[in-house]
């Protein structure tokens, strides 16, 4: 029987000492019992409790657990329906000019221009040339 009572006893120890931080304990209005009994029993519960990390603190909000609400630590993450996506659109396409002239580009697949050897027309030269050709085309037709 001590044997069993020193094992307990032991075991409550280990529960007791395996904290990190100390546990404060808050005196109750109502005392039964011896007060060491008392004292003792409120430790191994608060050391239990910490064990399994539901630990309420003087302020009455529970820490110590991911799943309970206040212990959420690190950052949440965002919802999986939420996709970033970035689209660059170039307008102005910049043709490398090392490799129009010559047909090599020291940089390469680095380089950030366009490596294209034809001559590229701006919009509005398009359109007056596309209008001079439509107008000879209706003249062609008119008689």
């Amino acid at each position: 029987m001590a044997e069993k009572l020193q094992e307990e006893q032991q075991h409550n120890t280990e529960k007791v000492c395996n904290y990190w931080k100390p546990v404060f304990i808050k005196p109750s209005k109502k005392r039964k019992g011896s007060d060491d009994q008392d004292i003792k029993k409120r430790v191994i519960k608060q050391a239990d409790e910490k064990q399994k990390g539901n630990v309420e603190h003087d302020d009455g909000k529970s820490v110590g657990s991911s799943k309970t609400a206040g212990g959420i630590r690190g950052p949440s993450r965002p919802p999986s329906n939420y996709i970033r996506a970035s689209i660059r659109i170039d307008y102005q396409p910049d043709i490398c000019k090392d490799y129009k002239n010559t047909g090599y580009c020291g940089y390469g697949d680095a380089c950030k221009f366009l490596h294209d050897r034809g001559d590229y027309k701006p919009g509005w030269k398009i359109d007056k040339e596309w209008v001079e050709v439509d107008k000879a085309r209706k003249k062609r037709y008119r008689y």
